[in-house]
């Protein structure tokens, strides 16, 4: 059967066994709790005769991640430390002192009034972007920052790029790292939050947001909101609306796993944490 959640995932269950299969262009990664099973040989065989499998191995390496395991700690761990290096090495800035963050609280990175171009920030806008939303929550204010000036930088922007690359280049081989639960309690988790009229430009405010499962970040996103909030309370309540609208798409995926123990009522009520008092009441 298809998810209801990603028409890209595919579940065969039979009885207490399950296999789960994503696909991703010309790649399928499986996974479950079948292996060398008449479930799994009978996938494998059936798949087999409208195009030609071939098995690679446990998954190390996947569309620029790092994947490894540790199953006596229980431990896997999803980096890009490949992509972060090639930032460094592409700016020439393998020497520099790292940063401890991606950028200067406070400061305001914007489209410059000047009409000269500085140099092209584009490819640099690509590669961050992708650390920021496969591995690297930390990337997402500023990839989304860089976003904004990346088809008008000005030499006002230079600063902050290479903020951003020091600060890649400390954290290379930072990722996300799985660890296994022993407990199945308050699986989900949703944190929102936002600024107010941080877009010194428009007014605009951004909206961050971090879902959670078990404790490990599995969506989260730092984007400015379509619309001009008139007050706090009601930027929030856009940040809230945006974490509500992921954390159903979640629950959607993992009630659709049938795992035991993670059905839709273990999961639910599903805590959403916010800091606006105006919003909360």
């Amino acid at each position: 059967s298809i998810s209801d959640a990603d028409v890209n995932l595919y579940l065969l269950t039979k009885e207490d066994q399950c296999l789960y299969a994503l696909i991703w262009v010309d790649d399928i990664f499986v996974t479950g709790n079948c292996a060398g099973s008449d479930l799994w040989e009978g996938w494998f065989v059936h798949c087999n005769k409208f195009f030609k499998l071939n098995l690679v191995g446990p998954l190390s390496h996947a569309l620029g991640l790092k994947i490894e395991y540790q199953r006596d700690l229980g431990t896997l761990k999803i980096s890009c430390p490949a992509q972060a290096k090639q930032i460094v090495s592409r700016h020439n800035m393998q020497n520099c002192k790292p940063a401890q963050t991606p950028s200067i609280p406070g400061d305001y990175v914007g489209p410059s009034k000047l009409t000269e171009a500085h140099e092209n920030l584009l490819p640099l806008n690509g590669q961050v972007t992708h650390l920021a939303r496969t591995a690297r929550p930390d990337l997402s204010q500023a990839a989304s920052a860089i976003a904004r000036v990346a088809a008008n930088p000005s030499e006002c922007h230079v600063p902050f790029k290479q903020r951003l690359i020091r600060y890649v280049k400390g954290t290379q081989d930072v990722g996300i790292t799985m660890v296994r639960q022993d407990s199945t309690d308050n699986p989900l988790v949703v944190h929102v939050d936002s600024d107010f009229a941080g877009d010194e430009r428009d007014r605009k405010s951004t909206s961050g947001l971090l879902v959670s499962l078990f404790g490990l970040p599995v969506v989260w996103s730092s984007k400015k909101q379509p619309i001009v909030a008139l007050s706090s309370t009601e930027a929030e309540y856009i940040a809230l609306c945006e974490g509500g609208k992921h954390a159903v798409w979640v629950y959607r995926l993992i009630s659709g796993l049938k795992i035991p123990g993670l059905s839709g009522p273990d999961i639910l009520p599903i805590p959403v944490y916010e800091d606006n008092q105006s919003a909360m009441f």
